[in-house]
């Protein structure tokens, strides 16, 4: 997906909502009549016409597949397995323009002073893969039994680029060719979650219920040595309504059960690399640098103290 628009001016939408007479009425060059020097009105149709643009392409590609192996009429070996990517490449490009503002005589060069080019390019990578096993067993048409052992693993990264530079050339608008100061930056990151997981239920007559879960998983978010947890979780119920005391119901209500149930969940929502050291570079520019690569700095913060995986307790 491609969008392009000018730039300068908040592109389209911010002009024709805040000032709709200006760029709807207002021709894109001072008329003739007026008997001022040959130059552009702050339509912004005269932005586009001078060379600023505003250009940025989405692309996004989604691979997955979903196997499934049966051994038997109860036994079966599926898998879930997908890779996302996505990417943003933006160009943005606001040469200098001076021009005509509603009062005649009135020129400017607001939002285009200093004029400059700057390019941004994003791409990440999302991987998944979930394999499990399903076994389903009925004995003497009142016990059932189904159990699940499954993996589950999730990583992405992603890494982004920018830069800026002033005093462009407006007949090649590209960072080789402007003169001006330059502004640059990047960034990546990088995490994964891991785990193994089982699900067992149990129903006799499709009267009495039990289930249990449970999950071992671990996040890179997280030192190594608390990175895994296990978390378990158990219920119990009675259906009511299929007892023979409860068939004066039925016409009322169809299904009466009661249930209950504890467990727990992990919790990964923090920021990545939260329990390293983070150095900022006391120039302008602020960069984020790994201890072991920095020269100088301060240290801002050191995350590691209560951190853990967590719990969410459910009852």
């Amino acid at each position: 997906m491609s969008r392009l628009g000018p730039s300068g001016k908040g592109g389209w939408w911010t002009a024709m909502s805040q000032e709709p007479n200006r760029n709807v009425n207002m021709p894109i060059h001072v008329p003739a009549s007026l008997n001022l020097p040959q130059r552009y009105t702050d339509n912004i149709l005269s932005f586009m016409e001078y060379g600023s643009s505003d250009k940025e392409t989405k692309s996004n590609i989604l691979l997955a597949a979903a196997p499934t192996i049966t051994f038997t009429k109860d036994w079966s070996l599926k898998g879930d397995f997908s890779y996302l990517s996505n990417s943003n490449i933006q160009k943005t490009i606001v040469p200098r323009l001076e021009r005509l503002e509603s009062t005649v005589g009135s020129f400017t060069a607001v939002h285009t002073d200093p004029d400059y080019v700057s390019r941004y390019n994003f791409n990440s990578n999302k991987y998944t893969v979930n394999i499990f096993t399903d076994y389903a067993k009925t004995i003497a048409d009142k016990h059932n039994f189904h159990g699940t052992i499954g993996f589950n693993q999730e990583w992405y990264t992603d890494q982004s680029v920018s830069a800026q530079r002033n005093m462009i050339n407006s007949n090649v608008p590209v960072l080789g060719q402007a003169q001006g100061e330059r502004t640059v930056g990047d960034s990546e990151q990088e995490w994964a979650v891991r785990g193994v997981f089982y699900r067992f239920t149990y129903n006799y007559d499709g009267k009495y219920l039990f289930e249990s879960n449970g999950r071992y998983d671990g996040t890179s978010r997280f030192p190594s040595d608390i990175r895994y947890k296990f978390f378990p979780s158990f219920s119990a119920g009675w259906r009511v309504s299929e007892e023979s005391f409860a068939k004066g119901i039925k016409p009322y209500i169809n299904d009466f059960k009661l249930r209950a149930s504890y467990g727990g969940l992990g919790n990964q929502n923090v920021a990545n690399y939260i329990y390293y050291i983070e150095l900022r570079n006391k120039q302008p520019a602020s960069i984020f640098i790994k201890w072991s690569k920095a020269s100088w700095g301060y240290a801002s913060r050191i995350g590691r103290s209560g951190l853990n995986l967590g719990n969410r307790n459910n009852y």
